[in-house]
This record gives structure tokens, C-alpha cells and sequence, in this order.
């Protein structure tokens, strides 16, 4: 009996010592992470620009594990190519506003973006990606950016599973852009194009399909007419030309209203005026430019934070004054740069939050006389706030 005593107390002592082997941390040489030996991220502990690594310190790493960052005060995430897993809750109840996803993440766990209330923002690289259960719940609207080649129908339904409601939108990514040598657009620049969908434009222009067809995509000028329609230089047969004797473009998109509507289409002015309307647009077409500039941003920070992470030992002069003055590596020269656009994300993200406000309602100068409701007005143009005066 007291030999069979021993033998299960050993055992007792043998199971501990390899459970807390498996769970042993690590933390970083910088000291930003914690992660265990099998290549899990289980604590982040750096600025509120969260990058996550596919090694570190020669750990190759493959998941962010359970609740590593939950509640923590993050401004943006991005996470490096390599890593596969983000598992439960990893960054439920972050203040993050965008989440940068590479196409080698194959699940992300259950709660995982769970409340985070300012997220607006998220890259997927991959279509093959899973959702568990409630990923998104909690959440406003988020502008997700997928793969040009993403069944759009199949990611609605992913989405709207991990997310609880339709409260999203997608932009199509081009994922292998290729600089034409031969072709040039109306710039005299050289054509581009996706070898993955066969988009094919000016680099200036965004991917806009023609509203006739009797111009084949197959056509050697189609991405001229393309550009030029983009211009308004030409128009779609089921478009109206603009009307020169219109004493601007108001009044015509009233009068065009009005011819199809009848006289409700003289309210388009009840309560906005020309200056609501403009600065309407203008603060409408900067929300969703500054949110795909912030996914580029991300997307380049990204990728300095691999290559610094890949030549941290790479050693090299700094230099000051045009004069060499301190060794340093060439991961911390990289970084430099990745610092700058940081800087620059947060500064697209001040002027995102300064459109963030509707105009409508303000009118020619101060209000009008209408009983209008502004903040229901812009809830349902996507707006957080008013412009109060």
C-alpha cells in the first residue's frame, strides 16, 4: 500500500512538472510579449499600435492565445503572415479601430473582436478564413476589405454569423497588381492589372464597370473607355448628360429629380441647403477614403515590422548630422519608419473622426426653422455625431 502511495504521488509530481513545462511563458527580449514555447502570443505589452509577430526571439509563433489581449487599449491591430490562429476572446473589449488579418489565419475564435466598439475596420486576406461563434457581437458598422476574388455571397453569410447582424459593408482588394509595360492610360501612364480577377485601369482610378455592354472587357481600349467614362467624359446610355443651360449642378439634380418624381422632387432643399450637400459629400467620400488609406498604412507597417524582426541582429551605422555616430541594427532603422506611419495612421484617424459629423441640417447658415431630427438623420447616413454649429 505505501509503495502504491509513492508510485501515484511520483506520478502526481511528474504530471505537474510537464503541465507547467507546456504552460511555461516566455517573455520577450524586447519585452512587448509573453508566448510559450509551442509558438502561443499569451500577453502583449506594447504601445497601442499592436503588431504581432510571426517569431520571436527564433519562436516561430502561430496563435494569439486566449484572452492575451482582452480589454487592452489598442488602436489598431495588425498581425504578420505566419501566424494561423487567433483563438477566444484574444482582443474582446479592445478600443482597437481596425484589425489587419493576413491570409495565413485560418480560425479566429469564439468573442474574439467581441466588443469592441470602435472597431470600423477590418482586412481579410483570405476568403478559406472561419469564424466561431459571436467574433464581431457587440460592434457598430465595419467596412471589411476581402480579396477581389471572395465569393461575396459566402462572406455575407460568414459575417453576418460571427457578427450577429448585417451592420457591415465589403471593398473588393486587388490581390496581384501588375504594371503593364506596353499598355499607358490617358496619363501616359502605365495600364495596371490583377492577374487574380483580370481588373485592368489606370492606377489613378478606381475599378469602375461600365454601365453598357456593348463594349467588351475583352477589348484592347476597354480600359480606355474605362478611364474616361470614370472622368465623365463620356456617358453610360442609361445616364443623363448634364444640362449646360442648369445654373449648376443642384439645380439639375433637382430638375432631373422633379422630371422623374414629380413635385417631391422640388423637397430635395426642404431643410438642407447647396452648403449641406457639398460638405455632405466631401465628408462622406473622405470616411471611406481615409479608412482605405489606413488599411495600406497598416498594411506597410506590417511588413517594416517583419523585415525589422528578421534583421534585428543586422548591424549598421546610424547616422546624424550626415556624419556616421551610433551602431545600431537595421531592424531599428526600420522601425524608424514604421514609427512615421504611425504617427501618420494617427493623424488619418483625427481627420477621420473630425468627417465623422453630419452637416446636414446647418443649411445656409444657422439651422432651420423645420422641426427636423439631425442626429436621426445622421444614423442613417453612418455618422457618429452632428456638427453642433
Amino acid at each position: 500500500m505505501k509503495k502504491l502511495s509513492l508510485l501515484l504521488a511520483a506520478l502526481l509530481i511528474l504530471s505537474s512538472t510537464v503541465v507547467s513545462a507546456e504552460w511555461e511563458t516566455f517573455k520577450s527580449a524586447d519585452g512587448m510579449y509573453e508566448y510559450t514555447k509551442d509558438g502561443v502570443i499569451t500577453a502583449y505589452y506594447g504601445d497601442e499600435f499592436a503588431f504581432f509577430p510571426a517569431e520571436i526571439d527564433g519562436t516561430k509563433i502561430n496563435e494569439i492565445g486566449v484572452m492575451a489581449c482582452f480589454d487592452l487599449g489598442l488602436e489598431a491591430i495588425s498581425v504578420a503572415e505566419g501566424i494561423e490562429l487567433i483563438n477566444t476572446n484574444a482582443f474582446e473589449g479592445c478600443n482597437t479601430e481596425s484589425a489587419y488579418i493576413p491570409s495565413s489565419v485560418k480560425n479566429i475564435g469564439e468573442r474574439a473582436f467581441a466588443n469592441c466598439t470602435n472597431l470600423n475596420e477590418v482586412t481579410l486576406n483570405s476568403e478559406e478564413i472561419t469564424f466561431d461563434f459571436d467574433v464581431f457581437v457587440g460592434t457598430g458598422f465595419i467596412q471589411f476589405y476581402i480579396p477581389c476574388t471572395a465569393d461575396e455571397h459566402v462572406m455575407y453569410e460568414k459575417i453576418s454569423d460571427a457578427k450577429g447582424d448585417g451592420n457591415f459593408s465589403f471593398s473588393l482588394m486587388h490581390t496581384a497588381l501588375v504594371e503593364s509595360m506596353t499598355e499607358k492610360d490617358i496619363f501616359g501612364e502605365n495600364m495596371i492589372y490583377c492577374e487574380d480577377c483580370g481588373f485592368k485601369g489606370s492606377k489613378y482610378l478606381e475599378d469602375t464597370s461600365l454601365p453598357f455592354t456593348d463594349v467588351s472587357p475583352d477589348a484592347w481600349y476597354y480600359s480606355y473607355v474605362q478611364t474616361a467614362y470614370s472622368f465623365g467624359i463620356i456617358n453610360g446610355k442609361n445616364k443623363r448628360e448634364f444640362d449646360p443651360n442648369a445654373e449648376d449642378i443642384h439645380m439639375f439634380v433637382e430638375q432631373e429629380l422633379t422630371s422623374r418624381l414629380g413635385d417631391v422632387g422640388k423637397k430635395l432643399h426642404t431643410a438642407r441647403s447647396r452648403n449641406d450637400q457639398v460638405a455632405l459629400d466631401l465628408r462622406l467620400y473622405l470616411k471611406d477614403e481615409i479608412a482605405a488609406l489606413q488599411s495600406l498604412v497598416l498594411a506597410v507597417i506590417s511588413s517594416l515590422h517583419a523585415q525589422a524582426s528578421a534583421h534585428k541582429d543586422t548591424i549598421m551605422p546610424g547616422y546624424t548630422h550626415l556624419q556616421r555616430a551610433q551602431p545600431i541594427t537595421f531592424g531599428q532603422q526600420l522601425l524608424a519608419y514604421a514609427m512615421m506611419l504611425e504617427r501618420d495612421y494617427g493623424r488619418l484617424a483625427d481627420a477621420g473622426r473630425r468627417m465623422d459629423a453630419s452637416p446636414i441640417g446647418c443649411c445656409a447658415l444657422a439651422g432651420t426653422t423645420y422641426p427636423t431630427d439631425r442626429v436621426f438623420e445622421a444614423q442613417k447616413l453612418g455618422f457618429s455625431a452632428i456638427c453642433e454649429n
